[in-house]
């Protein structure tokens, strides 16, 4: 996600801090190989050609107003870098300034009149770019490879050179060519919005702001003086197939008031695929990214909108989980920011938990995907990342809080499993079967320690009632009394040591 501050979304800041140390980069400095965060300082104007080129642990940049040019190679195969703002007085960003960066969506400055030669090429994560209609060139490869890019609009008096848009493949895919010059494709972005007034409005709102008063007024079309009606071409889909709330959920101004007010006029395209099949929802979790502990604001209030008006709506969730994993920017193994275990845990889950979803189809099918001439190419850090969360589930079907630790320990002996799959079907499939040995084998394993553990927890109850049964019969420790009240037996349960006891006697029933 690389924005354009001034108007970004009030949501970003940069991460925490304290996770890793800002380098502040100020100007004719030597930029460490391993940065990770950069806060580039206020008295800067010019970031040099491959000034930070090939820092390939480099994850954000935050920039000042007062830049104006960001130079060749700048950011050149930053290969994790996905949170940027790029500001308003930027009027030069040299040629392949990000390429093979991990950024998701991108605006072009408003200042800025021609996209120099490959500033993008290789950009695989990219999926929403918002060009200025002053753009009067976009030059030779700019998009080149930029395999997964959707969300784009040309102006009709922009010039485009040979190559422009070369290997998009997901725009390729709509208008079948694949020639370096491109002329379906360029066609079809040039008359986007051709009788789509609110379409237009929406992707162009980040350099004109729309209030919810202008969005309002241009929902509605004047039959007389006196009579008005709904304008139709809200709930239409332009060449792409979107409807305006795909558009918004691209964007990189977020506004849930806006929102709000294409889903109250026009609720129908909450359910609207575009032609690769995507609801708005797909695109508002790729554009928000919310965590597992902090839902997106808009990703809640599609949420809730698509229980309260399509409650029997059926989601493909397996679909969009595989969707999500093509975009290798958003796997983050471990990390709170991990969106595809955001979607399974607390939408689907926790909103949707009636509705189909299957670990075992999903891996299934990224086994298929294996092929990088397939549009649905899936990669082998994002098919590893999919058994990890398909272990996990069926890890966390083993319960007991008793047996976290081991299990624990068992996640990471299948997670480092010596098997690396490649890029090919059978290599997915030897990794897989290698993980299900490991698996067989721990939930083996957990059947008996279940068994041992159950015995275990049973005789210290036992022992626990008898003593309970001695204090309360001083008189006749010889004879037994039986405990009839059951709260008494329950508050026995519960105070005979089980959880202490067991916790350390489990390690030594684990066979080595």
């Amino acid at each position: 996600m690389i924005e354009e501050s001034g108007t970004i979304n009030q949501e970003y800041r940069m991460a925490d801090e304290s996770t890793a140390e800002v380098f502040i980069y100020t100007e004719g400095a030597v930029v460490p190989m391993d940065v990770v965060r950069v806060r580039v300082h206020p008295s800067v104007t010019v970031i040099p050609e491959k000034a930070f080129q090939e820092r390939k642990k480099l994850e954000e940049v935050e920039l000042c107003d007062g830049l104006l040019e960001i130079g060749e190679k700048a950011f050149c195969t930053c290969l994790c870098l996905k949170k940027m703002k790029i500001p308003t007085t930027v009027t030069l960003i040299g040629e392949l300034a990000f390429m093979g960066c991990q950024i998701t969506n991108f605006r072009i400055p408003q200042h800025i009149t021609e996209i120099q030669s490959s500033a993008f090429v290789a950009c695989q994560s990219l999926f929403s770019v918002e060009i200025p209609e002053n753009i009067t060139q976009i030059a030779l490869a700019t998009f080149l490879a930029c395999n997964q890019l959707r969300n784009v609009a040309l102006s009709s008096a922009t010039a485009i050179e040979d190559g422009a848009f070369y290997q998009c493949t997901d725009l390729h895919q709509l208008f079948g060519t694949e020639r370096l010059n491109n002329p379906n494709t360029v066609i079809a972005l040039k008359h986007r919005f051709d009788n789509l007034p609110i379409h237009k409005m929406v992707y162009y709102q980040s350099y004109e702001p729309v209030s919810v008063d202008q969005l309002n007024d241009a929902t509605v079309m004047k039959i007389s003086r006196w009579r008005s009606k709904l304008d139709p071409t809200g709930s239409q889909q332009d060449c792409l197939g979107m409807t305006p709330l795909h558009i918004m959920a691209c964007s990189t101004v977020q506004n849930i008031k806006l929102y709000k007010v294409l889903i109250e006029k026009y609720p129908e395209n909450l359910i609207a695929e575009d032609r690769w099949g995507a609801l708005p929802l797909l695109y508002a979790v790729l554009r928000n990214k919310p965590t597992r502990e902090a839902p997106s604001e808009i990703v809640q209030c599609l949420v809730e909108s698509y229980k309260a008006l399509f409650p029997n709506y059926e989601f493909d969730w397996n679909e969009m989980v595989l969707s999500l994993a093509r975009f290798d920017a958003l796997v983050e193994i471990q990390s709170r920011h991990d969106v595809i275990r955001y979607v399974w845990r607390k939408i689907q889950q926790e909103s949707f938990p009636d509705q189909h979803f299957d670990w075992d189809d999903v891996v299934e099918e990224a086994i298929i995907r294996w092929d990088r001439t397939n549009l649905r190419f899936i990669s082998p850090r994002s098919f590893r990342h999919l058994v990890r969360l398909s272990v996990s589930e069926r890890t966390n079907r083993m319960g007991f809080r008793k047996i976290k630790h081991y299990k624990i320990e068992m996640a990471k002996k299948v997670y480092t499993t010596s098997i690396v799959p490649g890029n090919s079907e059978q290599g997915r499939r030897n990794f897989i079967a290698e993980v299900q040995d490991h698996l067989v084998h721990y939930e083996n394993e957990y059947r008996t320690l279940k068994e041992a553990t159950t015995l275990l927890e049973l005789a210290l109850w036992k022992k626990k009632m008898d003593d309970h049964c001695q204090e309360r019969n001083e008189k006749r420790r010889a004879k037994r009394v039986k405990i009839e009240e059951s709260a008494s037996r329950q508050m026995c349960r519960v105070g005979c040591g089980a959880d202490v006891v067991i916790e350390h006697v489990l390690p030594y029933l684990v066979r080595v």
